[in-house]
C-alpha cells in the first residue's frame, strides 16, 4: 500500500472515532469545536479524514 493512501485511511479512521464518539456524547461539532477553541470547520474536517491533528501530551 502506498503511504499516501495508508496516511488517507488512517484520517478517514480517525476520522470516523472522533465522529462516533462526539456522537455518543450527544454533542454538537459546534461543542466540540468550542471544547477543543477550534472552528467548526476544523471539526468537520477531521471528521471528514481531510485533515489531520497535532496531540499534546
Amino acid at each position: 500500500m502506498k503511504k499516501s493512501n495508508r496516511k488517507q485511511e488512517l484520517l478517514q479512521t480517525i476520522g470516523n472515532n472522533v465522529k462516533s464518539l462526539r456522537l455518543a456524547k450527544g454533542m454538537t461539532q459546534e461543542q466540540l469545536a468550542e471544547k477543543l477553541d477550534h472552528s467548526v470547520n476544523f471539526v468537520s474536517l477531521i471528521e471528514l479524514g481531510k485533515s489531520g491533528m497535532s496531540v499534546e501530551i
